[in-house]
């Protein structure tokens, strides 16, 4: 709830959010540096011997799994939903780290030129499919369905590298099904769409960063900002994991005239961003559903458009950031009920209508049985919408004998708070 302690707004009463995130990208670049610094300058000695044991792997997969073992933790305390493809994301990192840990001897050659190795080669087959779990969590935030541009670029080089190196696994690991001669061949395919999806992992890390930016930018409270920020940090030091992997391993640092050899473990700048992202997660777990746009209310009704249950979401603080504050979002049920009727007339349809789209706000239309569901926000995406259709079916599991012998008794839906805290986790209800 948005309270005394608990002010919205507590960062950007003071500074416009344009200057903000600029500041988070530079601190991530700082916090970049400085570890890559801190591990290949300062304690580069030990990150030396350390790099040619299985320890180089096994410490940052630990933190890793820790990290993941508390999250999930979190996840069921508090019945999260939301988290599938991100949970993805981090375990297909995890099970990379673990295959590496145990062929660690191979680990010399670049991605997709191992020597040998079962399982690392294997590992090389599971990293594409990690930038899709991730890709897709950061697509279903803000769109309904994917990106064509993206989607094309992400997945059209994604999946076709997933198959073409697992065929060449197959190759390399003797398979009696498998012939030698095309080996070439595949690791020509390989790498060539390698280089293109490389360029669309550099394109998805600046699509989640300004992701992120619009997620802090439209927050209402401190529970939605602060997370917003730290994710935003993740994956700007994530990102430049991956810019700087190509163009150098080592640099010269000159500090009060003396010079040092820095190295560049990229795994453990990897390693150091996930953790940051695991950790926003774990401390902030109510962030899980936050949306990079703005949702004004949540609304249960009957059939017959009678209003059960109605939260405002959006805090009108967040006003001062347009020219002209927007109109009281309270808008009746029942007319949004009689243009879906009349919708069908019109069309002659017999289905449901499920979205009004206006330029500047979208209405999205849920049923389950005799309870429906509207939420009023400023677009849609999957997550919304699947937010939606759960709290319609929750509500309606919750209270079904209220909805088959509704009487005219509206108290007895009060505890859809609950509900509507497990489904839109990002959501603080302004008191009436």
């Amino acid at each position: 709830m948005v309270s005394k302690k608990n002010p919205p707004f507590l960062l950007k009463r003071f500074i416009h959010p344009h200057f903000i995130g600029g500041f988070v990208l530079i601190l991530g670049f700082i916090l970049t540096f400085f570890f890559i610094v801190l591990t290949g300058g300062v304690l580069g000695d030990f990150f030396k011997g350390l790099r040619g044991t299985p320890w180089y792997y096994a410490i940052p997969m630990i933190i890793q799994v820790l990290a993941l073992v508390f999250l999930v933790r979190r996840i069921i305390i508090y019945k999260l939903k939301g988290l599938e493809l991100l949970l993805g994301f981090i375990i297909t990192i995890t099970l990379i780290f673990l295959f590496e840990i145990i062929d660690y001897k191979y680990l010399g050659d670049g991605i997709y030129e191992r020597s040998g190795g079962f399982l690392i080669k294997f590992a090389d087959v599971l990293f594409p499919l990690a930038i899709i779990f991730l890709y897709l969590h950061v697509e279903g935030m803000t769109n309904n369905t994917p990106n064509l541009v993206r989607a094309i670029l992400v997945l059209g080089t994604g999946i076709p590298l997933i198959i073409v190196s697992f065929l060449m696994f197959l190759v390399d690991v003797k398979t009696p099904f498998t012939n030698q001669e095309y080996r070439k061949e595949l690791y020509d395919l390989v790498q060539t769409y390698f280089l293109v999806f490389t360029l669309s992992i550099i394109l998805v890390g600046i699509f989640g960063m300004v992701v992120m930016y619009s997620v802090f930018y439209h927050a209402d409270t401190i529970d939605v900002e602060v997370p917003s920020l730290l994710t935003l940090t993740a994956v700007d030091i994530i990102f430049l994991s991956f810019v700087i992997r190509p163009f150098f391993d080592q640099f010269q640092l000159t500090v009060q005239g003396t010079t040092m050899t820095v190295n560049v473990y990229n795994t453990w700048v990897f390693s150091f961003g996930i953790l940051f992202l695991v950790l926003t997660y774990v401390f902030y777990p109510l962030y899980t559903f936050a949306l990079p746009f703005s949702v004004y209310d949540v609304i249960l009704v009957t059939q017959e458009g009678v209003t059960l249950w109605h939260k405002k979401i959006s805090h009108p603080a967040r006003q001062y950031l347009s020219d002209q504050a927007p109109e009281d979002a309270s808008l009746k049920s029942p007319a949004i009920l009689a243009i879906a009727t009349l919708v069908r007339e019109v069309a002659q349809a017999q289905g449901e209508l499920r979205l009004i789209s206006l330029s500047d706000r979208h209405i999205i239309i849920e049923s389950h049985k005799e309870a429906v569901g509207i939420v009023i926000a400023d677009k849609t995406s999957f997550f919304l919408k699947r937010a939606l259709k759960n709290f319609v079916s929750d509500a309606y599991n919750l209270h079904k004998k209220d909805f088959e012998n509704f009487l005219g008794n509206v108290s007895v839906f009060k505890d859809c708070d609950e509900i509507l805290f497990q489904n839109f986790t990002f959501a603080h209800p302004i008191e009436e």
